[in-house]
């Protein structure tokens, strides 16, 4: 038995095909390379999960009408695989914490793999990670990412995604476990490529240790859609097609829905995903200015000192 685990995590709010298409894609990769996989959910994805509501709060209602759910697989054609429903959460970054802490604490490997319910992995892209972790490497990074909006594909300056994340699964708990009540950081530290912002706390603790940084020759494709963290445009230039990933025609088919695009247009204060700035179109000076941008090398002192 292989001593990683995939996880998968949604809130439910996320359009259906592209839930479908992800979903379906990280069931066929544990059934293929025989792997446990986790899966968490605020509402039912399986025929027989496991409830455990694990948070009281209340959502918006009026986005409830958005939650994807249903039977979509059988537990019995996948042994590998434990689906827990955890039950309704805030649209909070801290309540996809506290997600990620109990998903943390279903796995009993020593390694874990993240995935999330809008990301695409290119072929060959799990192998790489467990040649990696196999061979002694305690955190695995994908740098070799693409993003996906209404208007193609595009790129942005380097930054750090817990979707591209593996690693030891102590330290992700450790480290998310820190951040329940009080969040100071969402991603682990990587000298050189992390970007800190002013509000972030740097600790020792937060730096990976024996990492490995993986230029994996196709790109993980990161999709936004309305119900993302930035589902909004956020680059003045997209492409119309992706050398690895194909056309913008058919990666939209995953995310076009009509009623969600006329809720969003009429309702612009309402917090849908993550955050709360999606309901503009954001410049890339706007995005400068949330984020402190620290240069390498500068990083690079601030964790010698650290560690």
């Amino acid at each position: 038995m292989s001593n990683t685990t995939l996880l998968y995590y949604t809130h439910n709010l996320v359009p259906k095909p592209l839930l479908l298409k992800t979903l379906s894609t990280i069931l066929e990769t544990s059934k293929k390379l025989n792997l446990d996989l986790v899966i968490t959910s605020q509402f039912p994805l399986s025929k027989n999960p496991v409830y455990e509501n694990i948070c009281m709060e209340s959502s918006q209602e009026k986005i409830d009408k958005f939650v994807v759910w249903g039977e979509f697989f059988d537990e019995k054609d996948y042994p590998n695989v434990k689906t827990f429903v955890i039950g309704r959460f805030p649209r909070l970054l801290t309540s996809l914490v506290k997600q990620l802490v109990y998903t943390l604490k279903k796995v009993k490997t020593e390694n874990v793999i993240f995935t999330e319910h809008d990301i695409l992995y290119p072929e060959g892209y799990f192998e790489a990670i467990l040649e990696k972790l196999n061979s002694g490497s305690k955190i695995i990074y994908a740098d070799n990412y693409v993003f996906f909006c209404r208007d193609g594909f595009y790129s942005i300056s380097k930054a750090v995604y817990l979707s591209r994340f593996s690693g030891n699964t102590k330290f992700f708990l450790d480290f998310f476990g820190r951040r329940t009540n009080k969040l100071e950081r969402f991603e682990p530290i990587l000298p050189g490529i992390s970007l800190v912002p002013p509000f972030s706390k740097v600790d020792s603790q937060d730096v990976c240790q024996n990492y490995v940084i993986l230029g994996f020759p196709n790109p993980v494709l990161d999709i936004k859609h309305g119900l993302n963290t930035v589902g909004c445009h956020i680059v003045n230039k997209c492409e119309d097609s992706n050398p690895y990933w194909g056309s913008r025609s058919e990666i939209i088919k995953l995310i076009s829905d009509e009623e969600l695009e006329k809720f969003i247009r009429e309702n612009p204060h309402v917090l849908v995903g993550l955050d709360t700035l999606t309901r503009t179109k954001w410049k890339p000076n706007d995005v400068a200015s949330l984020f402190k941008i620290i240069p390498d090398s500068e990083m690079i002192e601030v964790i010698k000192k650290l560690v």
